[in-house]
């Protein structure tokens, strides 16, 4: 019996991370046709898709993007921000404000006047609407607030209204689980940096593995290390419409383990980082107090359960706790073609519902497992 717990166990702890959807779009522009080539967005973009990678991001890399590849590559970002939990986008190159709008800009764009530069360039709105998509984290970050290098040929508008530096203010409207960081704030310009990346980018390098970091107070280390590097003269912002839970680019799991006894509300009271700490004992009380501090009960009401794996779901904790995060996933997946979850729970019951206890309690846990990695 207590082999059957700690495979469940094991199953159940290993769902988490594999389970979410990472997909990140990764574009860096340098060299303009007309513009000023600034040194340093390619190789930014490089070493952010190779550390997205690294991080579990299924990561689309495009360098020096003329206007119809760059729509071509967001039309394959917004498919796949569709079906992703973690959405995520990374720009390096020109940007610039116009009428109170920030833009992308492609490598091939001649931004001759306002009426027409508006259809060149790439809308960070059109961008916002892709990721505000995902199930649950969409993010931009952009590295965009260079110098305008169109402010003196521009033909503007309202040709008495000033050339803005950088890029303008925004705010965050719908649905909660959306983050845009910008690499200075608004009206500010972002230094390209001296050496192989700019300061924000060398930021986000050094902070986006880091463990146990909740995005929000990843953008405020970023903002602080960035702000420290440059003496000041640079500051990110970002604005965020919180989601519904924290979010970890790298959970709290990765972290080293902290000595066995600790307070109730330390933070090692977390199941992903107790059961690995329990296996490593070697023994089998810690396993017993881990299994008995996390069971939980499982998403109806176990008074009413009738059929074998009900029964098994109640009497397993790790079972429990597995179908209450399959009860999460299937919400933030409710949109999504293919999850049927009623018809899924018949065909549960009828791979499972026979046999031993503990034959029947393995089947749930490897199909929900499964459910939840890949929602079909």
């Amino acid at each position: 019996m207590l082999r059957t717990l700690l495979l469940l166990i094991a199953l159940c702890c290993a769902t988490g991370a594999a389970a979410e959807r990472r997909v990140a779009l990764v574009i860096g522009n340098s060299d303009y046709i007309h513009a000023t080539h600034p040194p340093n967005p390619q190789n930014d973009a490089q070493a952010i898709g190779a550390k997205l990678d690294s991080l579990g991001f299924e990561v689309y890399l495009h360098e020096n993007l003329r206007g119809q590849d760059f729509r071509v590559a967001l039309g394959t970002f917004a498919e796949k921000a569709l079906q992703s939990d973690l959405a995520l986008m990374f720009y390096a190159g020109h940007g610039i404000e116009m009428g109170g709008r920030n833009y992308l800009i492609p490598i091939d764009a001649k931004m001759a006047s306002e009426a027409t530069a508006q259809f060149e360039a790439i809308s960070l709105e059109g961008i916002l609407d892709t990721v505000r998509s995902v199930g649950k984290l969409g993010l931009v970050m952009l590295d965009a607030s260079r110098d305008n290098p169109f402010s003196n040929t521009i033909q503007r508008k309202n040709p008495n209204r000033a050339v803005s530096r950088g890029l303008a203010p925004i705010t965050l409207e719908g649905e909660a689980g959306t983050l845009v960081s910008f690499a200075a704030q608004a009206g500010d310009i972002a230094d390209d940096g001296d050496g192989m990346h700019s300061p924000y980018t060398e930021a986000l390098l050094q902070l986006l593995d880091e463990p146990g970091l909740e995005v929000g107070a990843l953008f405020q280390m970023v903002t602080k290390h960035v702000k420290d590097s440059t003496e000041g003269r640079q500051k990110p912002m970002y604005r965020i419409q919180p989601p519904e839970d924290l979010v970890y680019l790298v959970p709290r799991s990765a972290a080293p383990l902290a000595p066995a006894k600790l307070p109730a509300s330390s933070p090692q009271n977390d199941p992903l980082i107790a059961y690995p700490q329990a296996m490593q004992s070697g023994q089998r009380a810690p396993l017993e107090d881990f299994i008995a501090r996390n069971t939980k009960s499982p998403s109806y009401n176990c008074t009413r359960a009738q059929t074998a794996v009900e029964i098994a779901i109640c009497e397993h904790g790790p079972l429990s706790l597995q179908d209450q995060s399959l009860v999460r996933h299937y919400k933030n997946a409710a949109a999504r073609s293919g999850w049927n979850q009623r018809d899924w729970i018949k065909a549960r019951e009828q791979s499972c519902g026979n046999g031993t206890r503990d034959a029947v309690a393995l089947c749930i846990a490897k199909i929900t497992a499964q459910r939840i990695q890949t929602g079909q």
